[in-house]
């Protein structure tokens, strides 16, 4: 098997001629032979061993270019030369390196495949330093430091080494010169056959660390209650502390030394003079009312901390809780009518929760509000109020109700136009009220500034009836109420006496026109209107319920509907329409009382009045109290247009107002009612010779006073 690995090795460098030529050379000059030779055999031919003695070598008939080689070899030797072909590179070395041999070398660590490449990559190459990687320059500097000692050539091209892996036997093939082929499997064993480094062992898991000693801390507040700083301490850190009344102190044990810290930071945030004293305030409103704020501070404060937790405390709850009380008050200030990003800011500034609990109650008498808090409480709470008591805007609601008489072309309704001409320009315009008898629901159109100059038109034609224009100024997103009508006599019930007398029972019922307008004024300046309509009447039919009860029917029609319009303008409510009969009976006294020939004497007339009510309503925002006084002169002018002109000279003028602001000034008020708060259980002071362990007795007395002269938050 060893011969036939060798000859497969032998084999890679062996080729067949290309060219065969004879020749004949006589004590020729080396030079003239060797380059004779390249060109009759077109070979190329490499001197690594000076030949200096002239050369004689003739051939018998042509040869080719391995008889060529072998000639040459023949006369090489005496010189100490021989000659070794590589395909087309014909190389001159010495006699020493000329003879190959072929050996098994054996492996132990390394693998057989990687051990050949290595080998295979560094004689591969003419130059060993230039072109050999990175990873094999320290092995080449040792396999040069091994050759020098045997005294081998430097160059690769004198060493034609190669290596096959031959895994089955876990070595290789190796084919060297003999003169250097110890030392290159040497080379081989020591240098790239080594044993792997041992792996590092596992490193040791560090040993546990023994855990802190329990440590313990007596805390002895002198303002609160031991209790309250214990159920503070397990509500904000998860810290469980014993109680004990009878010393007012705090014990904690545990090895956890944070909690002390966390305690400390507790006493100092809390343990202040007067924590939990309340006092009674008294504030007076200048724009809501009492009541209604009493009811939105006592919705906002219903989940008010059992705890006297300062408001810096609020950054210890949870983002959820916060999230809950911001989304709270949000809602509180804008069913108050503050803008939904105007409350929103405002709350998240100065959202705070408050000392223990607040107490409010309406002064409706004066229009305030007694509260009863402690005085930290104050300032946070004056804002909520100085908030919900803002001056609302106004409304003026003129309202203009007409009933227009239909004849027999305007059965279905009333269809008007109004024409403006100017010196410049013609504007037509036209609104059709028009409707269905069979629909008696709530239409409504929106109407220019001209109206007025049409429903006088109208008027002249016998058409139009003026029933009321009422004016009301109401607040921003408050109801404004006009009822106009009469109290009607209705039979409730008739009985006849055993002597045969009627007794009747009446109750008056109000039948009316009653019109409800809430205002709701937004950012951009438009009007939203909450309209409701209700129109009641009477009619002529009665409804017989016994023989001697029938009382008239009432008739009730109602709209409701929300419409948003500019400011100053009119929005038109139409539809309501009225079928009146009126029978009026003419006759001749006494004849026409003559049975059957008495109605000769008689005339019977029926009368069907057909009418549609209109109601036209026109919004003003009034901002500021000079725009009220302006539209009170302006209807006060208008008034005297009429014949009152006794007020025309009378214009009013606007009074200086003394500026008030309770909310500057509400810390000189005074306090009205202190009620001391006396200590939950034992002393209230901590005594100069209290037992404690580890000198944790006199710490709390020291963050006690440290904290007296903090400021309140």
């Amino acid at each position: 098997m060893l011969a036939l690995l060798a000859a497969a090795a032998g084999a890679q460098t062996t080729q067949p001629a290309d060219k065969t030529a004879s020749f004949n050379f006589k004590n020729a000059p080396p030079k003239v032979v060797l380059s004779a030779l390249e060109e009759l055999f077109d070979v190329q031919f490499v001197t690594e061993t000076p030949v200096t003695q002239r050369l004689s070598l003739a051939s018998v008939g042509e040869v080719s270019a391995d008889g060529m080689v072998a000639l040459l070899d023949a006369a090489l030797r005496p010189q100490g030369a021989a000659a070794r072909r590589e395909g087309r590179v014909i190389r001159i070395v010495p006699v020493s390196l000329a003879a190959a041999r072929v050996e098994m070398v054996e492996l132990k660590h390394a693998d057989p495949a990687e051990v050949a490449r290595i080998v295979t990559e560094i004689f591969q190459t003419r130059d060993l330093l230039t072109t050999a990687t990175a990873q094999n320059v320290e092995l080449i500097r040792k396999l040069v430091e091994q050759l020098k000692e045997q005294g081998g050539p430097l160059l690769a091209g004198q060493l034609r080494v190669t290596a096959v892996p031959y895994p089955r036997l876990k070595a290789i093939i190796l084919r060297a010169p003999e003169a250097v082929l110890p030392t290159i499997k040497q080379f081989i064993v020591s240098e790239l056959d080594k044993p792997p480094p041992p792996k590092p062992a596992p490193p040791k898991p560090p040993a546990p660390k023994p855990p802190p000693p329990i440590r313990e801390e007596i805390y002895r507040p002198k303002f609160v209650a031991a209790s309250y700083l214990a159920a503070a301490a397990q509500r904000l850190y998860g810290v469980s502390a014993q109680v004990e009344d009878r010393i007012n102190a705090v014990i904690l044990r545990t090895s956890n030394y944070s909690q002390f810290e966390q305690m400390e930071k507790l006493i100092k945030l809390l343990d202040v003079p007067d924590a939990v004293q309340e006092e009674t305030f008294h504030l007076t409103l200048n724009n809501a009312t009492a009541d209604e704020v009493r009811r939105l501070l006592n919705q906002l404060y219903s989940t008010t901390l059992k705890l006297p937790f300062t408001p810096a405390g609020l950054e210890e709850l949870t983002d959820q809780q916060r999230q809950e009380r911001i989304a709270q008050a949000t809602a509180v200030l804008t069913a108050a009518g503050v803008s939904e990003q105007t409350a929103a800011e405002f709350v998240r500034s100065n959202l705070g929760i408050p000392f223990g609990t607040v107490q409010i109650i309406a002064d409706a008498a004066n229009n305030a509000l007694l509260l009863r808090t402690n005085p930290k409480n104050m300032p946070m709470i004056l804002k909520v109020i100085q908030q919900l008591d803002q001056p609302r805007r106004q409304v003026m609601i003129k309202v203009f109700i007409a009933e227009v008489t239909l004849d027999d072309t305007m059965e279905l309704g009333v269809d008007f136009a109004y024409q403006d001409t100017s010196a410049s320009r013609t504007q037509r315009w036209a609104m059709d009220f028009n409707v269905d008898l069979e629909h008696t629901g709530l239409t409504y159109s929106f109407i220019s500034n001209n109206i007025t100059a049409f429903l006088r038109a109208l008027q002249a034609t016998s058409r139009l009836d003026i029933i009321q224009r009422p004016q009301v100024l109401t607040l921003d997103n408050r109801r404004a109420t006009i009822l106009f009508g009469k109290k009607v006599p209705l039979l409730q019930t008739t009985s006849i006496t055993a002597e045969g007398s009627v007794n009747s029972t009446v109750q008056y019922t109000t039948v009316a026109t009653e019109l409800h307008v809430t205002p709701h004024v937004n950012a951009a300046g438009f009007i939203r209107l909450d309209i409701f309509q209700s129109i009641d009447d009477v009619s002529s039919d009665t409804f017989a319920i016994t023989e001697q009860l029938a009382p008239r029917i009432l008739i009730t029609r109602q709209a409701e509907t929300n419409v948003q319009v500019r400011d100053g303008q009119t929005v038109c409510l139409g539809g309501f329409i009225g079928d009146t009969i009126d029978e009026t009976e003419e006759k001749v006294p006494l004849l026409s009382d003559i049975p059957v020939i008495g109605e000769a004497f008689k005339k019977t007339k029926r009368t069907r009045v057909k009418s549609e009510l209109l109601i036209f309503i026109t919004p003003y925002i009034v901002e500021t109290p000079q725009e009220l006084l302006e539209m009170t002169n302006a209807l006060r002018e208008e008034t005297a247009v009429r014949g009152r002109t006794d007020r025309a000279s009378e214009e009013l003028k606007p009074r200086a107002v003394p500026e008030r602001n309770p909310y500057k000034a509400w810390g000189q008020m005074g306090r009205r009612y202190v009620i001391p708060r006396p200590p939950a259980t034992g002393p209230a002071t901590q005594p100069a010779t209290a037992p404690a362990t580890g000198g944790a007795a006199s710490r709390p007395a020291g963050q006690a006073e440290a904290a007296t002269t903090q400021p309140a938050a």
